[in-house]
């Protein structure tokens, strides 16, 4: 995870390096939350995005084509911008 996760955990409260031996754990166990809702929000993009195109429209195939790719590169952005692995 990248320095953005640490700031948000900063803002909630759940200061965690206070906890001695025990602050790897929970740096893992955020670490692997935050992953968790950043692939479920990119995801949730995509979802979205086809349930407001309509299948009917001319040209729809290459309209839903073209913005797959897009799509693929805005959730790599996302994923990124969070240090999430692809």
């Amino acid at each position: 995870m990248n320095l953005r996760i640490r700031e948000f955990e900063k803002e909630s409260g759940l200061e965690i390096y206070g906890l001695g031996k025990d602050r790897a754990k929970w740096e893992s166990v955020r670490d692997k939350f935050a992953e968790l809702i950043v692939r479920e929000c990119a995801e949730l993009f995509v979802d979205q995005r086809y349930m407001i195109l309509n299948p009917h429209e001319p040209f729809a195939n290459e309209r839903v084509r073209a913005l797959k790719e897009h799509d693929k590169d805005t959730v790599r952005k996302i994923k990124g911008h969070f240090g999430v692995e692809e």
